[in-house]
């Protein structure tokens, strides 16, 4: 990486050099006599006094961008005051030819190798260098980030809200960012005698921290040349998105202050989306955390917060605030579910159990808060059953490992089929059986709700197509799991739910509860059942003593210790978490997965120093572990 410095200096050698050896054309806002807010007219205008024919490049770039950045280009070309300086574009990004910042390089040379024809205009060869850019950023910028359209929030009039979901939204993170960016060099070295500030904002961007530091971040973001901001503007994902962020400050400061203005609507709109399908008198509380940085650095805290990364969604104020009611319909699913089939299933149904969770939990979200808004065809809705059925029968066929994963993965993966498929069985479900039979499904898992959905089929065959239905395979391995898992008891365990506010009447039900199915030959089932209703109602101690007694009854599942300690990891039930970690790694101790789990906990903790023999334990046992050795060294550093 350049540092800022000799970046400085490098540009002013380069701009002399080019000065002097070679010809070209030098820009100027002034010169066209264009103001700073000057509109597409005005350009137009300029055009048609050169060249008629440039009107209709005026067209095209009104059509590829904004007006502020049509502006911003301008004047930053303007200010570079050569079109020879563009040729080193591509030596102000991360430094080395890898990875994306490679591609990017490697794209920006091929752009400015050929010059310009020399008989160009001034504003022709200006033009030439903007449709260059705007090219350029088209073939790099990923997932539509960074995509600003001037567009405002939809106003409407201040709607009741119900409040049964506290939504309380938290702009701190993204404007510390913000007022950095905007303040001055005073104001920027206080900034970091913040220290309370500094670690607070550093602790949700942890990766980065520890490769480069917050400090270096912002400043190589914030480097205000001419051919830094152009570089960042045709990839503002530059310095870990940190580049656009800059580019795009007074953008995002719009973006915070509009959602500011709008919370009620907001909140209302996701209430009305969601609680519907949630069961009657539920109160739920979330925080919404407005950051900045590429996502997957992004560390949430606990089950009710939700991290809304604001350069994946610019000023489309629809997909916001759609994604925030994904999220937290995603999360209110942990507050509401009773069964955990997913590791009390046994080992034999590992795997399919594993998949179908997964279906239902995103499929019944897209259902419920959809992301988008398009209308899965009927032929591609089609093609997700037949490939989860051929996905099935190889499981149960035992084929080999490459051929199951790359079906799982394909069924995940674009558009996730999958997905689509879950989708598709909550809208059948609720149109056939009723929203009541859909939430009840939701609440009992991915079993109850396959089956509902084989039932409403077999029900209703002359209102759902063939296609989309199961394999015999499939139905069969669902009546199995419906032994292992029946109704009956997950509907009775379900009717505990209305007592979660009354400790002691909630402990009486439950005592009567397993005292009612005493006969039932897989009593860790009822202990299960019990503890995950006590700890959705947040008795985590009354909830450790039922979860320990169902792996006293489970005999050989002591694996599942893991997987329990991280259901109260999430609910930041510390004691107990690291309880069932010990089990696991105590029962388990080759297994270096057992000290993975623990290790993360520790860190989540900040004990370094435990943490850290955990995960060196787990390299001892798996010197391939890359989850170790990328934790490892986030310690060490």
């Amino acid at each position: 990486m350049i540092c800022p410095r000799i970046k400085s200096k490098l540009f002013f050698s380069l701009i002399i050099v080019f000065c002097i050896i070679l010809p070209h054309k030098i820009f100027s806002q002034t010169d066209y006599g264009l103001a700073q807010d000057w509109q597409w007219e005005d350009l137009t205008d300029k055009a048609v006094l050169i060249n008629p024919r440039l009107i209709k490049t005026v067209d095209n770039l009104r059509n590829e961008i904004t007006i502020s950045d049509a502006r911003f280009l301008v004047k930053q070309i303007s200010l570079l005051g050569s079109a020879a300086g563009l040729n080193n574009l591509y030596s102000y990004g991360e430094g080395e030819m890898t990875g994306k910042t490679g591609k990017v390089d490697s794209l920006i040379r091929s752009a400015f190798e050929n010059p310009d024809p020399e008989n160009l205009t001034e504003l022709e060869e200006l033009f030439n260098v903007m449709n260059k850019l705007i090219a350029l950023k088209k073939k790099i910028l990923s997932e539509n980030k960074f995509e600003f359209k001037d567009r405002e929030y939809l106003p409407q009039p201040v709607k009741e809200i119900k409040r049964n979901i506290e939504i309380e939204f938290d702009y701190s993170d993204a404007e510390s960012i913000l007022n950095y960016y905007e303040g001055n060099a005073e104001y920027r070295a206080e900034f970091f005698a913040q220290e309370d500030l500094v670690f607070k904002i550093s602790d949700k961007y942890k990766s980065r921290m520890y490769e480069k530091g917050l400090r270096n971040i912002l400043t190589e973001s914030s480097y205000d040349m001419p051919v830094n901001l152009i570089y960042n503007w045709i990839y503002p994902e530059n310095i870990y998105d940190f580049g656009g962020v800059f580019i795009y400050r007074d953008k995002f400061r719009n973006t915070i202050n509009s959602v500011k203005k709008n919370e009620n609507n907001i909140r209302f709109d996701i209430e009305k989306k969601i609680l519907k399908y949630l069961p009657t008198g539920l109160q739920l509380r979330y925080r919404i955390v407005f950051t900045f940085g590429d996502s997957k650095f992004i560390r949430t805290n606990g089950r009710d917060e939700v991290c809304v990364s604001l350069e994946y969604f610019g000023d489309n104020y629809s997909y916001l605030v759609r994604f925030i009611t994904h999220e937290i319909y995603l999360k209110s699913l942990n507050e509401i579910q009773i069964c955990d089939e997913a590791y009390t299933a046994g080992s034999k149904y590992t795997e399919f159990v594993s998949l179908i969770s997964r279906i239902h939990e995103n499929g019944i979200t897209n259902y419920v808060a959809p992301l988008g808004s398009e209308t899965r065809p009927w032929d591609l809705l089609e093609k997700d059953f037949q490939l989860f059925n051929f996905t099935c029968k190889n499981i149960s066929g035992k084929s080999s490992r490459t051929v199951t994963d790359s079906l799982i993965k394909e069924g995940f993966s674009g558009n996730a089929p999958f997905y689509t498929m879950g989708t598709q069985m909550a809208y059948i479900i609720e149109t056939t059986s009723g929203r009541s039979s859909l939430i009840k499904s939701i609440s009992l898992g991915p079993v109850s709700f396959f089956s509902n959905f084989i039932k409403a089929y077999r029900e209703y065959p002359d209102k759902i197509r063939k296609v989309f239905t199961f394999s015999k395979g499939v139905e069969s391995e669902i009546s199995r799991l419906n032994k292992i898992f029946p109704e009956e008891i997950l509907n009775e365990a379900l009717k505990l739910e209305i007592y979660r506010k009354d400790k002691t009447a909630l402990n009486n039900r439950i005592s009567a509860f397993i005292n009612k199915y005493k006969s039932f030959p897989d009593q860790g089932l009822l202990y299960y059942l019990s503890g995950r209703i006590l700890l959705n109602a947040g008795y985590y101690e009354n909830a450790e003593e039922n979860y320990l007694k169902g792996l006293e009854h489970s005999g050989g599942k002591s694996r599942y210790a893991g997987e329990i300690g991280k259901l109260f990891e999430l609910r930041n039930a510390d004691r107990e978490a690291l309880k069932f970690f010990n089990i696991y790694v105590k029962e388990y101790p080759d297994d270096p997965v057992s000290y993975e789990l623990r290790g993360e906990y520790y860190l989540k903790i900040n004990d370094t120093e435990n943490s850290l023999k955990d995960f060196q334990k787990a390299i001892e046992l798996n010197p391939l572990s890359e989850i170790s050795k990328e934790n490892i060294l986030r310690i060490n550093k």
